[in-house]
């Protein structure tokens, strides 16, 4: 017998792919439709009318330059339980340099220290890049914000307005989160594989913030009422996130200090800091060369880095 997670992914797949699925065979064990981006129309689940599937042709044809030259393989899928563990298992296998993979709907997303990240249809863009990087896993120090900053980049090219970082990769707005970064690790012979996943709220319903426990923005609103088109974000964001990535490969994170402070929404404020089950109030000074995050404390002044380390923002 199946799994309810593999029962759930096969009736996704079959509303994605076109095929409407009968309301009588969806378990109750998975939860309403309408948290996934579906609707019910008479007795089978569907997709939204106003959806558009991806387009593989038009993405590749809205990367730049940069894109092009990197990109290898771009795979989309209907449904998955997560693109970073699909990226990941390659990772094991092969090179994953110039690997782009989105899933439509995610069953079993992720965000830093291990929180659920929703992904119904339509509602989200979920995709994950990878790169074989050479040398020591210490050479990434600065990997993250620089991530962050790319991703911001691209969303103020496609028409967001007031957006902003927190450290180390988080965009927000005034109403909430808005995408948030996972980058996971593997060490190679002689390299490392870098995964790098990226989730963007496109429009999010009334019962898909309720599933979320903490406040979340949507691109379509911060892009005035009109959602991008989602082929060309795509290839937006794969664009910018292959040009700074090299661009920190080749040259470190220093070059990109002075515009991450500038967009940090932190920057020369006080902000509460969470390491494990110690909470503490700093005042931020800075982006540091390393990409940690450079601050006055009750101590000093001290560099903070990722992991377990979380800001909050003071009002």
């Amino acid at each position: 017998m199946s799994s309810p997670e593999s029962g759930l992914a096969a009736a996704l797949k079959s509303v994605v792919e076109g095929r409407a699925f009968p309301m009588a065979q969806w378990s109750a064990d998975w939860g309403s439709p309408e948290t996934f981006g579906l609707r019910i129309s008479g007795e089978q689940v569907q997709v939204p009318p106003d959806w558009v599937a991806l387009r593989q042709d038009r993405i590749l044809s809205h990367l730049d330059v940069d894109g092009r030259a990197w990109i290898k393989r771009l795979v989309l899928l209907p449904v998955a339980g997560s693109t970073n563990d699909l990226a990941m298992e390659e990772a094991r296998e092969r090179d994953i340099e110039g690997l782009v993979l989105h899933a439509e709907m995610q069953t079993a997303g992720r965000g830093r220290r291990g929180r659920a990240w929703t992904s119904p249809l339509g509602g989200s863009l979920s995709l994950t890049l990878g790169f074989d990087w050479p040398g020591p896993v210490s050479t990434l120090s600065g990997l993250s914000p620089v991530v962050g900053l790319a991703v911001l980049d691209a969303l103020l090219l496609a028409g967001a307005k007031d957006i902003g970082l927190k450290w180390p990769n988080d965009l927000l707005t005034g109403q909430g989160k808005l995408a948030g970064v996972l980058i996971e690790l593997l060490p190679a012979e002689g390299t490392t594989r870098v995964v790098v996943g990226v989730g963007i709220n496109l429009r999010v319903s009334g019962a898909q913030r309720a599933q979320v426990d903490q406040p979340i923005d949507d691109l379509e609103s911060v892009c005035g009422g009109v959602l991008p088109d989602r082929s060309v974000l795509l290839a937006t964001l794969v664009s910018h996130l292959a040009r700074f990535v090299l661009a920190f490969r080749s040259a470190g994170f220093e070059s990109f200090a002075g515009t991450y402070d500038a967009h940090h929404l932190a920057h020369s404020r006080e902000v509460t800091v969470r390491e494990g089950d110690r909470e503490r109030t700093v005042h931020v000074l800075g982006i540091a060369p390393d990409g940690g995050l450079k601050v006055q404390s009750a101590d000093g002044v001290e560099v903070l880095h990722g992991g377990e380390v979380s800001l909050r923002l003071r009002s």
